[in-house]
């Protein structure tokens, strides 16, 4: 599908050790059927199986860099360096223990080159087991949110409704890592602490679907999950997973609540619902409950102030306009 003006993207792919899912990880890449790809590998590894790896894939595409030591905060660092903007037009986060579909880059591409509706791309996924190759697939994600659909390649799902279920029931807001983005927004989201909590990762994901008014999503598994024992456990990186969540939505809110008025959201409605999001960690022991419950009451607070002064203004209101009315008849 390439010609000569096929837009440059950018992989960024996060390794540490488990050299045989890297190994699966980068080949898949590797060997996409879209080939304009700079592949940038972003090495956390104490050892040097990583970086032998890279040489003997022998790909001039590839850019390696390492860090070191491997201290404590390093898998943070690492991650920030996967989300900064580079050289190409799209960009492209993977996990080293994830594999793509050999044609993922070039379905996605299209997509987002035809349709300027969409603000970013994602796709289903699935389980590999790669010790016997064996596919099963994972739950749908974003059902309901469809908004049309473009026969063939992609469904646009409504970023609108999704911003506003993150308030209340849409817990997951993966649209960050494994999705094709415009670099352009990473610039825009500039979230230093990304992946220090899954509540940046989402605060990103409410930043890239406020860019356009939908997020393309392709019903095909064509990102796969290798099944492994050596997941990244995230210790204390990753605690306090609900309440982290709902600070994320809280600076979101904060950050753009006068283009969320200007887009004619129901920012109250909002309000609410972070309340009740803060109100749920109250009474869960790992979710900081006396933090969470001074966030309700911090928002809860000016909600009754503005419930009890607000018939106060409309009765003033509705005097002012009656003798303004009468007064200019006599």
């Amino acid at each position: 599908m390439e010609t000569r003006t096929s837009p440059l993207v950018t992989v960024a792919i996060t390794a540490y050790e488990r050299i045989d899912l890297f190994r699966l990880s980068l080949s898949s890449v590797c060997r996409q059927t879209y080939r304009n790809l700079e592949i940038y590998v972003l090495d956390n590894s104490n050892s040097d199986d990583v970086q032998n790896c890279v040489r003997e894939m022998a790909d001039d595409r590839i850019h390696y860099s390492r860090n070191a030591p491997n201290i404590r905060d390093n898998i943070v660092i690492n991650h920030q360096k996967a989300f900064l903007p580079r050289s190409g037009v799209y960009h492209y986060v993977l996990s080293s223990d994830c594999s793509l579909n050999e044609r993922t880059i070039e379905r996605m591409v299209t997509a987002l080159d035809a349709d300027p509706s969409i603000c970013a791309i994602a796709s289903s996924e699935c389980w590999v087991n790669p010790a016997t190759g064996e596919h099963s697939p994972r739950n749908p994600r974003f059902q309901g949110y469809t908004s049309s659909e473009i026969p063939g390649s992609h469904e646009r799902l409504d970023a609108r409704r999704m911003i506003e279920d993150a308030f209340f029931d849409l817990k997951g807001l993966g649209v960050a890592y494994h999705t094709l983005m415009v670099s352009d927004i990473l610039a825009y989201a500039g979230l230093e602490p990304v992946y220090l909590s899954p509540g940046h990762e989402h605060h990103m994901g409410l930043e890239i679907l406020m860019q356009k008014p939908d997020f393309g999503f392709i019903r095909q598994e064509f990102l796969q999950e290798l099944i492994n024992d050596r997941r990244y456990a995230g210790e204390g990186f990753r605690k306090h997973r609900r309440f982290m969540e709902a600070m994320a939505r809280k600076r979101f809110l904060d950050k753009n609540y006068q283009a969320l008025l200007a887009r004619n959201f129901n920012v109250t409605r909002l309000q609410i619902g972070l309340a009740w999001l803060f109100a749920k960690c109250t009474y869960q022991r790992d979710e900081r409950p006396f933090d969470a419950a001074q966030q309700v009451v911090r928002l809860t607070a000016p909600l009754a102030l503005a419930s009890v002064l607000a018939p106060i203004y409309f009765v003033v209101g509705l005097v002012h306009h009656l003798r303004g009315r009468f007064g200019r008849k006599r």
